[in-house]
């Protein structure tokens, strides 16, 4: 008992309660800790923080940014703020990082030792591969939210020298669940889903949606920006609607972008135009009365927005495959207007072949 008494591990642990302290061991998948009391807890929980294996494991499942601030912690004194604190957060559950008297971080002496034997070329190598595979993973769900294990692969495989398989994958996965709910695996049909569509009904829709569309797939350096959630593809239509917003709204920058950033996953969910509008209206913000034009505006970012119906596709590029598709059936071709408004009798942007007023335009006018 007096060894841990006199670690800094041991000081950082007595300042839980019994509580925190179970929950620290709870994060850690550690068993037979229910029935300690509290003084016999702590050495239990230093004990087992500070093995090799356990800190591996941890750490091999940590992102890249939140590497880079432990890192950081290491070496120099952080002050908490808002801003770490999210990076923050996945070591202070495992108890190999704690808050300070003067609200710095602190990385116990011990578990730094551990940290820097652990941390060998081949365990940077090994945890480099494991994030690129989860990268892959995230990727790919927010770009087409239904996926296959496979398609993963393939797309993997064409953009990475050394090759992956589907077992590697499935362990790379089984390793996200610990941390992320995002991506959510069907072991039945080695399905990947965005955890957005969080019924079979709202999967089974978007597949009859997505039929046998092809895939979307950008260079690897842009494929992995996807894997980001938040991540909104820089487009022209993005920054004028983001401008339009603050001179006609005043809104601060931030706060447009904000918007523009969530009228964006709308669009990419596959939310009408018309479900949009009332949304934002609700919320007081009209875009037919108080935004002239706005509407115009709106249509652009739909489509240049790459959406799950199309497979990472934007309207915009489909156009093409449905003008294919018009010819071979031999249906007139009309002009898609490149000022963003569709015309009633233009083929619909969603790719579905048919014509505007007959497919999505008809469901936006609540026909």
């Amino acid at each position: 008992m007096k060894e841990w008494e006199e670690s800094s591990l041991y000081t950082g642990l007595s300042g839980y309660t019994k509580d925190e302290l179970k929950e620290i061991a709870k994060t850690l998948s550690m068993t037979g800790y229910t029935k300690f009391k509290k003084e016999d807890l702590i050495p239990y929980l230093a004990k087992n923080i500070l093995t090799e294996y356990m800190l591996g494991s941890y750490f091999m499942n940590a992102y890249n940014r939140e590497i880079k601030f432990f890192e950081n912690c290491m070496e120099k004194v952080i002050s908490q703020n808002e801003k770490e604190q999210a990076l923050a957060g996945y070591f202070l559950e495992a108890g190999y990082l704690f808050i300070g008297e003067g609200n710095e971080y602190i990385v116990p002496t011990e578990v730094k030792e551990l940290y820097q034997k652990v941390n060998t070329e081949g365990f940077q190598k090994a945890r480099k591969r494991h994030q690129l595979l989860v990268g892959y993973c995230f990727a790919a769900v927010n770009l087409y939210a239904v996926v296959s294990v496979k398609k993963v692969v393939e797309i993997f495989n064409e953009q990475n020298t050394a090759k992956t398989h589907i077992e590697e994958l499935l362990l790379a996965l089984e390793k996200i669940a610990e941390r992320s709910d995002l991506v959510v695996l069907d072991p039945e049909k080695m399905e990947l889903y965005n955890n957005y569509l969080y019924n079979s009904k709202g999967i089974s829709v978007l597949k009859e949606k997505q039929g046998d569309k092809p895939y979307y797939i950008p260079p690897r350096e842009v494929f992995l920006k996807y894997a980001d959630e938040d991540y909104i593809t820089p487009t022209r239509e993005n920054v004028i609607l983001e401008s339009y917003i603050m001179k006609n709204l005043g809104m601060e920058e931030i706060e447009a972008r904000e918007l523009c950033g969530e009228i964006s996953f709308m669009l990419r969910v596959g939310c009408s135009m018309q479900y949009i509008v009332n949304l934002l209206k609700g919320r007081g913000i009209n875009f037919t009365d108080q935004l002239t034009g706005g509407i115009d505006l709106l249509m652009k970012l739909s489509n240049t927005t790459r959406v799950w119906a199309n497979r990472g596709f934007t309207a915009k590029e489909m156009v093409s495959r449905v003008k294919t598709v018009q010819k071979e059936q031999g249906e007139k071709i009309l002009p898609f207007s490149e000022k963003g408004k569709i015309y009633p009798n233009e083929p619909c942007p969603c790719g579905s072949g048919k014509k505007y007023k007959q497919c999505c335009g008809k469901k936006e006018n609540g026909q």
